[in-house]
């Protein structure tokens, strides 16, 4: 199957699931490049977690297949709109797990946002929230730069912006977030 192939079929499934069609989001996680790309990007989140971590990059995807099943009543606009349903889910679910462990509460965050490389879930998932009360965009951008995994041209062409502009908000968030979060 062609990559535009694969595209015409994930326009097809996520037109089926805005429908209502929950049995699409089956086929759509299905998908040989979808299938493949969540697995890279569940892969690439988990080489950033700490070496003992429970939470496996097989088991990631399939909890977010779990939890965007669950979206009955969203309207997908293009694939591009689903890549940030998922960053946003594995998100939630990494917040989630950590949150679950009674003695481990941190979570280990790429080496780009805070100096200290373990974090407090908790205090992540609030700075997180209090950036995007703040500026949406940056939120968008962590989000999908560390938890989707894209590169600053994927997040611009997403974000239909300059990839100077995701650039300039990627610092802000950055450096905003090493504050928020107490590191120098």
């Amino acid at each position: 199957m062609s990559d535009s192939e694969s595209m015409e079929e994930v326009d097809r499934l996520l037109e089926r699931a805005s429908r209502g069609d929950t049995s699409a989001y089956g086929e759509l996680f299905a998908v040989p490049a979808v299938a493949a790309e969540l697995k890279a990007i569940a892969l690439g989140q988990m080489k950033q977690e700490r070496p003992n971590h429970t939470l496996q990059a097989t088991a990631l995807v399939n909890e977010a297949y779990m939890r965007i099943r669950r979206l009955t009543r969203i309207q997908w606009r293009d694939n591009k709109h689903f890549r940030g349903a998922v960053a946003h889910t594995f998100r939630r679910i990494l917040i989630d797990h950590a949150r679950s462990r009674p003695s481990k509460k941190h979570v280990t965050l790429h080496t780009d946002i805070p100096a200290d490389p373990t974090v407090d879930a908790g205090d992540l998932n609030e700075a997180l929230d209090e950036l995007a009360e703040l500026d949406e965009r940056q939120a968008k951008i962590v989000e999908l730069k560390y938890f989707a995994g894209m590169t600053m041209q994927e997040i611009a062409d997403y974000l239909e912006m300059s990839k100077r502009t995701v650039e300039g908000d990627w610092t802000m968030a950055r450096t905003w977030l090493k504050d928020r979060l107490g590191n120098d």
